[in-house]
């Protein structure tokens, strides 16, 4: 598939990092490119001299004036996953004449969707359902979403390419120093402080004698809503009790929270592994869906703390503790600071599953899609 003009579609301005694993795989194969990106999503890894086209797309107002026919010139279009009404409705209305491959992100939505009875959610069934159709191959975010979807929804024609990937540099992804037992352990918590997580138990565990002066926890991500503001408050009055914990109140940049990461000797999330999509569709965590912080431990070579009812991917199982319950999560803290868990022996673990990634594992995926759909068109 050398030399190719590939057409990207992301809508998703939070998509930026699957965007740059599929863009730099692209480069390798020395494609050139058109580029419709959402409001707010840049490139920093593609060739200025081979992007063709560069066109700012909104999925809440979109109009297809234009985008099909550009879209067709191309010789195979990547889509990221679809979300808006409106442009569900125009890619179910317009046909792509080309090779396609389709970025998901929610297996069940797609592959085995549940039928909505609201109206919005069922028109939105309707049309992901008739673009499916349009589509020969796909790609999932995860390898548990891989096994799933061929074992269990029996797609046949889907590859893997996960949303972040071959993204570790040892020189500014690791902390100069390991973590070494009796020292305070910075617990990090990545994502949107939002009632989709339970922080209120998880400040109650680092509020307790037992471990004051042995955590810091640093939530990393902005309040959501009156349930993140109130975390918040919650957070700076513990702060004013002497325990440590720090948080932002607005947008984190970039370079600020690979900072924070860098520095983590321990990422940590609790979700509930059932999540109810927008469209009223039911997705699990592990297995029909991914969340961002196993990829985020895999390329940036971390140590996580993960719910035991999360399916975790086997590539990061030896750099993975888990937890039943926050009394459990207390006394894995406890072992973590006294040495009875070797940090050190996990966190080595970490560093060899993230120098192990290669982006020939995208490349071979890209091309397996091109190629597929034309042996078979």
């Amino acid at each position: 598939m050398q030399n190719k003009i590939v057409s990207l579609y992301f809508s998703n301005r939070n998509h930026g990092s699957l965007l740059e694993i599929v863009l730099k795989a692209l480069d390798k194969m020395n494609a050139q490119v058109l580029l419709f990106l959402a409001d707010g999503l840049e490139q920093y890894v593609f060739p200025k001299e081979r992007i063709i086209l560069e066109q700012t797309i909104w999925n809440t107002r979109f109009t297809p004036q234009g985008v099909f026919e550009k879209l067709n010139e191309s010789d195979f279009v990547i889509l990221d996953q679809l979300y808006s009404l409106r442009e569900l409705y125009s890619f179910s209305s317009h046909k792509i004449g080309k090779p396609t491959l389709l970025l998901v992100h929610n297996c069940n939505t797609w592959f085995r969707p549940r039928i909505p009875t609201s109206l919005v959610p069922f028109a939105k069934h309707v049309m992901t359902q008739k673009v499916r159709k349009q589509i020969s191959y796909f790609a999932v975010a995860g390898e548990n979403m891989l096994e799933y979807s061929k074992k269990e929804l029996r797609v046949k024609n889907v590859g893997l390419i996960p949303f972040r990937y071959d993204d570790f540099n040892p020189k500014t992804d690791l902390s100069e120093e390991l973590y070494s037992h009796g020292n305070r352990i910075r617990l990090v918590v990545p994502g949107m402080i939002s009632d989709r997580r339970n922080y209120l138990e998880l400040l109650e565990v680092v509020a307790t004698e037992a471990l004051k002066e042995k955590v810091e926890l640093v939530l990393l991500g902005k309040p959501d809503g009156t349930y993140g503001q109130k975390i918040l408050i919650e957070a700076e009055a513990l702060q004013s009790q002497g325990y440590m914990i720090r948080y932002w109140k607005g947008f984190i940049p970039q370079e600020e929270f690979e900072k924070e990461i860098r520095e983590a000797h321990l990422l940590f999330s609790y979700f509930h592994p059932e999540y109810i999509t927008n469209n009223g569709q039911l997705e699990t965590y592990g297995v029909s869906k991914e969340t961002g912080i196993v990829l985020l431990m895999y390329n940036k070579a971390k140590v996580g703390i993960l719910p035991a009812s999360f399916r975790q991917m086997k590539t990061i199982q030896n750099q993975t503790l888990t937890f039943e319950d926050f009394m459990d999560l207390k006394s894995l803290l406890l072992k973590v600071y006294t040495g009875e868990i070797d940090l050190q022996v996990l966190t080595q673990n970490a560093i060899q599953n993230a120098r192990a990634m290669k982006l020939q594992l995208i490349i071979d995926q890209i091309s397996m899609a091109f190629s597929h759909q034309i042996k078979n068109s």
